[in-house]
């Protein structure tokens, strides 16, 4: 019997631990990547610990680890008030091996799974390649490149929101686009010289004044939420940023240096299916939600790994391998639309509110939580998505009657 073949399209953090899975199962991968290298991407840069303790099966969460910063406390402001609540990972030693969250480039991570991947002789990695089209061809899952045609078993699509695979397959992508973009600053800075007390992460609520900081190994990045109505050249002008930054920073320096900045909308998308014939889709070809929290990018990754763990598991059992695919596709639709949709949009709108009364609430909730220690451990495990850790054997029933409560971010 032939062994199990798989194309993984697209290498960034979702298609390469799909690939990295596979391939330490001795499964072969072929994996495609548009670029000429590991997705040199670093918009998301959140590792919850779910997703350490996948890595850590391919043996690279120490050393990954090592590139990035450890963020022992989860901080919340309000611009009027002031500290609203902090948590301490501490409250998760005994429910995970890597009791924080991560703070790291995702371009980190593809760049040391492509060298692991690169180590297996069952691999081909296809740089400067762009899948074109995929279809279900009888027996076989079929990748169309310009000129070549590629054949396996299945496909795993990881090609992101703008994925060619769910176009080809003329699946629906059904959702909204938020009306309030963000407006990301990088800088060297050290933020704590402009606030005293601040976390790594912190999240600070008040409309379209609030905003997010996080820290980085040689940077800080500064969230700055773009009221409707401000045009995309003014936003990322260099008076307005510098404007915005005295407003967010008013007890720091003269003049904050800027490495980079961009721009972005926010989606809550969902593709109308994750698994037609042999293609299955994962990560944000599948689904798209608010970054709050830093969920988007890590239930992708969770994502690619129940896929590829049930591939392995069920080898060339065609039918058993059709039907729990089917399961599994069909479970992660239920994760990415009823627990991480509903959690990163409560989320959003809670700290971005212009409601007086609405933003009163939120204040005296999140200290409430914050003041009991059981709250404040149970709230720490659904913001570190350890309440919901992917497993293969999951399925619908075991999230039911276990919806997004309170805030996670």
């Amino acid at each position: 019997m032939a062994a199990t073949r798989v194309i993984v399209i697209g290498a960034g953090p979702v298609g390469v631990s799909a690939a990295l899975t596979l391939a330490s199962a001795g499964v072969q991968v072929d994996l495609f990547e548009s670029t000429a290298g590991p997705s040199s991407a670093s918009h998301a840069s959140t590792f919850h610990p779910p997703t350490l303790e996948i890595f850590n099966e391919f043996g690279l969460a120490n050393e990954f680890i090592e590139r990035g910063i450890k963020v022992r406390t989860l901080q919340y402001r309000d611009r009027d008030d002031g500290v609203l609540a902090e948590f301490d990972y501490s409250a998760l030693d005994d429910a995970t091996s890597f009791p924080f969250r991560l703070q790291a480039e995702q371009r980190e991570f593809t760049k040391m799974a492509c060298a692991r991947l690169a180590q297996y002789r069952h691999v081909n990695i296809h740089f400067n390649t762009e899948i074109n089209s995929v279809r279900t061809d009888g027996t076989s899952a079929v990748a169309q490149a310009s000129e070549s045609e590629y054949r396996a078993d299945w496909i795993i699509a990881a090609d992101g929101a703008k994925s060619s695979a769910r176009k080809a397959l003329g699946i629906g992508f059904q959702g909204n686009t938020y009306q309030m973009r963000y407006l990301t600053v990088k800088t060297k800075a050290d933020l704590r010289e402009f606030i005293s007390g601040l976390s790594p992460v912190t999240y600070v609520s008040g409309g379209p004044d609030g905003f997010g900081v996080l820290q980085l190994p040689d940077h800080w990045r500064i969230a700055l939420r773009v009221p409707e109505g401000v045009p995309e050249n003014t936003a990322t002008s260099a008076a307005y940023i510098e404007s915005r930054l005295h407003k967010t920073l008013p007890d720091g320096p003269v003049e904050v240096p800027v490495l980079d900045h961009f721009i972005y909308f926010i989606h809550r998308r969902s593709a109308d299916q994750f698994k037609v014939g042999r293609v299955l889709l994962a990560g944000d070809a599948a689904h798209l939600n608010s970054p709050s929290g830093g969920m988007g990018m890590n239930s992708g990754i969770h994502d690619a790994y129940v896929l590829a763990r049930t591939i392995c598991e069920l080898g060339q059992d065609q039918d058993a391998a059709h039907s729990a695919l089917e399961d599994v596709s069909n479970t992660r639709k239920y994760v990415a639309d009823e627990i991480i949709g509903v959690r990163s949009d409560r989320n959003y709108r809670a700290i971005t509110t212009q409601d007086q009364v609405a933003r009163a609430e939120y204040r005296v909730k999140m200290r409430g939580i914050a003041g009991d220690w059981d709250e404040a451990r149970e709230y720490l495990m659904r913001a570190s998505m350890l309440d919901h850790a992917p497993r293969p054997d999951q399925t619908i029933a075991d999230f039911i009657g276990e919806p997004s409560r309170g805030l996670e971010r």
